[in-house]
């Protein structure tokens, strides 16, 4: 009997997908996260009992409510980076990250994005190598 798969085996290398090994990593582990349920879409001034605050509009900062981050704060936070860290690596990111890191949708939606779309479009990229963000409708 196979063994399921896992992200990690289904996804495209880090050099196909010109990335560095840490990053791919890095994003395989988000999408586990989000589907374990570990990363909580921030919106609000509560502070939920989780690993980590997600919030596209927040590369990587340090609030009264904890740590709340993108995708990118995520696996630069993930690597061992500490926030302000990981906010110049998010800041500095070039193509094909940057356009996770940013996406072409206006700068006020980015904070609609939920972990769940965020994942599915990080998953699509890992297999595909195409990042795909929806042009309406961001939250699901």
């Amino acid at each position: 009997m196979l063994a399921r798969m896992g992200l990690k085996d289904t996804a495209l290398s880090a050099q196909m997908l010109g990335i560095a090994e840490w990053e791919r990593d890095g994003l395989i582990a988000f999408v586990e996260a989000t589907e374990a349920g570990t990363i909580v879409h921030w919106r609000c001034k509560i502070r939920p009992i989780v690993n980590w605050l997600f919030n596209m509009r927040e590369a990587c900062e340090d609030n009264e409510c904890g740590t709340v981050c993108c995708i990118g704060g995520f696996v630069g936070l993930w690597s061992g980076m500490s926030p302000e860290k990981a906010t110049r690596y998010v800041s500095g990111a070039s193509a094909p990250l940057n356009g996770l890191y940013y996406p072409y949708l206006a700068h006020h939606q980015w904070s609609r994005i939920t972990p769940k779309r965020a994942s599915e479009v990080v998953r699509d990229y890992l297999i595909n190598g195409v990042i795909r963000w929806p042009s309406r409708q961001v939250a699901s």
